[in-house]
């Protein structure tokens, strides 16, 4: 499959480990390819799309993802 765009997020997390085991569950997409690490307590998302508009929903995605993982207390 060709990708003709690709972005890299990367993001420091006091759980990185967790973090990244729970981004790698995340959904694929028809038009979209993501890999997750985690190295040295930072995550590292590479998405990979066919087209931008596909490449703008997946890091949106990503970043309420993102945003959820690091809430530690619910209110």
């Amino acid at each position: 499959m060709v990708y003709k765009y690709d972005c890299v997020i990367e993001f420091s997390s006091q759980h990185a480990d967790a973090v990244a085991d729970g981004l790698k569950h995340a959904n694929e997409y028809d038009r979209t390819h993501c890999e997750v690490s985690c190295r040295e307590g930072k995550v590292f998302i590479k998405i990979r799309a066919k087209d931008i508009t596909a490449l703008r929903a997946a890091m949106n995605d990503y970043a309420r993802l993102i945003r959820v993982s690091e809430i530690e207390r619910w209110l």
